[in-house]
């Protein structure tokens, strides 16, 4: 095999959950398969362990850190490693949800390396939600400015001594970390962080507003300035229809999102933004308001009476009908939803709903596709979503659907093979890991052009071992 396939192949068999002890063991002398094995095996022995440890390479025992399922002992014994990456790597923060067994990083280990040498390592406690109080307030006033900057950025909620001490700080990458986060800055410090280029853009949706302050930053030329200014609730009603007219397309989107808007104002804004946008400047002012509904600018929408959010269900823009699809509303403006000419609105609202039917959960995924950020389970996950669509999937003219398909492992053989010779390479990398693909059309894809895919079948559970144990004869491992 020509290098890049083996290497494909090699990082393919360290994540197959079929490989046998003695086959981890082997993958374990190949360096891209160690990190592998050492960043995504949850079942990773004491003694595999050991020899990944072994390798005495930093990078191995980074990713080791990072596995999800490593227990306590194993974070202390890494802790005191002699490579600062490998340190900083243990208290490294993690997904909420995602957290395995064994992966909580303990509040005394935080503290230990809360007093590390290495500014980096200080700099990833402060950075962990579960640090504990007293150690971030050290931190707060650590020597390093990147340790007191990473207090400033992941710390929402500092005690007002503390706030007010990174707020002012000689450094300005801190003082402008400090309010990325939730902190709401004294008002006797507003002139100060107002005056500051770096923190002046961060401040303005704290400050109360005058028409002449407003005025002032609406002409300045920090064009975040004038975005944050844009969001803000107070803003005159002259002061929003200069800025509805500023060169920046931003600033106009942002303008886009507020609730003082009439909708034939927001109708015009709109009409002249696209109107003066190129096609690139036109998928940039949907794609921003395309995920509007995720963010905190429609706050007011979300929060609005009952009556207000009802009508914005007839509004011709889709990122308003987006962010009160995710509301709690009556049964039949749901049911309207679930209509919406918008594909995300639909799935939204479906979202929202964990009562369809089954043939309304198919017609949503066959016109509106899935989306991953609501599951699981996705709508093709849900208990009464009928299996027999997926027969259709499998022979759709669309690939989206035929990849799809391959998510039932109850689909015919025949399908199977048909699906992993099909000519888009993200279908044939779903059917490679497919539990009915047959032994012949694995070792095809093992040959086959799209690396994608050859990683896809060597992870795949059936696999056949003795072909693992070949295949690392022929690397020499």
């Amino acid at each position: 095999m020509d290098p890049p396939r083996t290497r494909h192949v090699l990082r393919g068999l360290a994540r197959n959950p079929a490989a046998p002890p003695d086959v981890l063991r082997r993958l374990a002398g190949a360096p891209e398969a160690a990190a592998e094995l050492a960043r995504w095996r949850r079942d990773l022995s004491d003694d595999l362990i050991e020899i990944l440890l072994a390798a005495g390479t930093p990078a191995i025992a980074e990713e080791l850190v990072r596995n999800e399922a490593v227990g306590t002992a194993l974070r202390w014994r890494l802790a005191a490693h002699p490579d600062p990456v490998v340190r900083a790597a243990v208290p490294r923060r993690f997904a909420p949800g995602r957290v395995g067994p064994g992966c909580e990083v303990s509040p005394a280990l935080l503290e230990h390396l809360s007093r590390d040498p290495d500014a980096a390592v200080r700099a990833a406690v402060a950075a962990h939600d579960d640090a504990p109080v007293s150690v971030r307030v050290a931190l707060a006033g650590d020597p390093d400015a990147g340790v007191r900057e990473a207090v400033a950025r992941w710390w929402p909620d500092p005690p007002e001594d503390v706030l007010r001490r990174l707020l002012t700080d000689a450094e300005p990458a801190v003082r402008a970390s400090c309010l990325l986060r939730t902190a709401v800055p004294p008002k006797d410090l507003h002139p100060v962080l107002l005056a500051d280029p770096l923190s002046r853009n961060r401040v303005v949706q704290h400050l109360e507003l005058t028409p002449e302050l407003a005025a002032e930053l609406a002409g300045d030329e920090d064009e975040l300035v004038r975005h944050a200014l844009a969001g803000h609730p107070g803003l005159p009603t002259a002061v929003r229809d200069r800025l509805a007219a500023d060169p920046e397309a931003w600033v106009r989107c942002e303008v886009l999102l507020r609730a003082d808007l009439t909708e034939a104002d927001r109708a015009r804004l709109y009409a002249e933004l696209t109107a003066d946008a190129d096609d690139i400047g036109s998928v940039f002012v949907d794609g921003w308001l395309g995920t509007a509904w995720m963010g905190r600018s429609l706050d007011w929408l979300r929060s609005a009476p009952l009556a207000r959010r009802l009508a914005a269900l007839a509004s011709p823009f889709p990122y308003l009908r987006r962010a009160v699809a995710g509301t709690d509303l009556p049964p039949e403006a749901v049911n309207r939803l679930h209509d919406d000419p918008d594909p995300e609105v639909r799935r939204i609202a479906a979202r929202r709903s964990p009562d369809l039917s089954g043939e309304l959960l198919e017609r949503l995924v066959r016109e509106c596709g899935e989306n991953p950020k609501f599951g699981p389970p996705t709508l093709h996950e849900r208990p009464n979503f009928p299996r027999a669509a997926f027969l259709d999937y499998a022979v759709a003219p669309d690939p989206r659907l035929r990849h799809l398909a391959c998510a039932d492992p109850g689909l015919p053989a025949d399908l199977v093979a048909q699906l992993s010779a099909d000519p888009e390479s993200h279908v044939r990398v779903a059917a490679a890991g497919h539990p009915r693909l047959a032994a012949d059309r694995l070792a095809v894809l093992l040959l086959d052009r799209d690396h994608r895919v050859v990683h896809a079948v060597s992870a795949a559970p059936g696999f056949p071992v003795p072909w693992m144990r070949h295949l690392l004869d022929r690397c020499g491992l």
